[in-house]
């Protein structure tokens, strides 16, 4: 069983990871909905990360590390295509209209 202080401890750790990614990714200029999805990933991740160090149970704490990677992966790609989106949008040149 997981201590209180040990769980806390871990959320805090995974908080403020995931509190960094937003930045990174805001820097990317992802939008910051997809931004919120990539750190709650890498928030998982490093979580998983310091449990494993406070020396807890490995197979549960992989599950929760690939699950964390995979939120994190899809937040990052569904950013990076709406990123894509909004720069062809912008770029792209409009027909001109009929005379």
């Amino acid at each position: 069983m997981i201590a209180p202080v040990e769980l806390i401890e871990s959320l805090v750790f995974g908080a403020v990871v995931g509190a960094l990614m937003v930045l990174v990714a805001g820097i990317r200029r992802i939008p910051w909905r997809y931004a919120a999805i990539v750190a709650v990933g890498y928030g998982i991740v490093f979580a998983a990360l310091r449990a494993a160090q406070l020396g807890h149970d490995p197979g549960i704490l992989v599950l929760f590390g690939a699950l964390g990677g995979s939120v994190a992966i899809r937040g990052w790609d569904l950013g990076e295509q709406e990123r894509k989106r909004i720069s062809d949008a912008i770029t792209s040149i409009r027909p001109a209209p009929p005379a």
